[in-house]
C-alpha cells in the first residue's frame, strides 16, 4: 500500500520539495510505523527543527501525515473486507 501527500505552500522549486521530502523520509519514516502519527511528529520536530526553517519543516511534515493518513485509511478498508 501507498500513501499519497501534496503540498502547495513551500517557497521552493517543486525539485527542491521533493529532496526534503525523501531526506526526512530516509531517516524516519522508512520502516516507522504509520499509525503513530503524534510520535512521528514529535520525533522529526525534535531532530530535524534546527536544519530547516518552520514553514519549510511543517510544509514537509504535513505531507508525510497526510501519507500516513491516507495510508492508514487504506488500511482499514482492505481490513473491512
Amino acid at each position: 500500500m501507498v500513501g499519497y501527500g501534496k503540498e502547495f505552500s513551500l517557497p521552493f522549486h517543486s525539485t527542491v520539495v521533493g529532496k526534503m521530502i525523501e531526506d526526512v523520509c530516509e531517516r524516519h519514516v522508512i520502516d516507522a510505523d504509520p499509525f503513530s502519527i503524534e510520535k512521528f511528529w514529535q520525533i522529526i520536530i525534535s531532530w530535524e527543527f534546527s536544519q530547516r526553517s518552520g514553514t519549510s519543516l511543517m510544509g514537509v511534515l504535513s505531507v508525510i501525515e497526510i501519507s500516513f493518513w491516507g495510508y492508514s485509511w487504506q488500511r482499514s478498508q482492505s481490513a473491512n473486507l
